[in-house]
């Protein structure tokens, strides 16, 4: 049963990732790994738009963003939803970045590259993965 675990769990994701070479790994890791439903936004104005629109389980959202900060749009899902599930993203990772993302409200930090087993890790701590 560990085994259907996340592989069989139908998650809806939203990627918020600008760098066409990132997005395209994220995804692949992800589609690799689970079923899901994926959203992918590649400025402000499309995360804003399909997090209202989608309401998806999880949030995969870079900080190093082109039009605004990452964190800027953390506050904006969050005034849309408190209970959102953000994961925030950066290939740049400072602590006071990853502490900046903790303290707005985001659930996590993965640094770049991804690594499956840490997507897995933070997909596994999502409220919904365990209400479902």
């Amino acid at each position: 049963t560990s085994k259907k675990g996340l592989e069989s769990f139908g998650l809806s994701i939203l990627i918020v990732e600008d760098q066409d070479f990132s997005r395209k790994l994220l995804y692949d890791l992800l589609a690799r790994q689970f079923v899901y439903t994926c959203h992918i936004a590649r400025n402000t104005v499309e995360a804003i738009e399909l997090y209202a629109t989608h309401a998806p389980d999880i949030v995969f959202l870079d900080i190093g963003l082109p039009d605004i900060s990452g964190h800027d749009v953390l506050t904006k899902i969050l005034a849309i939803d408190p209970t959102a599930y953000v994961v925030m993203l950066s290939a740049n990772s400072t602590r006071p970045d990853i502490m900046r993302a903790m303290q707005l409200g985001a659930k996590g930090f993965i640094g770049k590259p991804f690594s499956k087993s840490k997507l897995a890790q933070y997909i596994a701590q999502a409220p919904t993965y365990h209400t479902a």
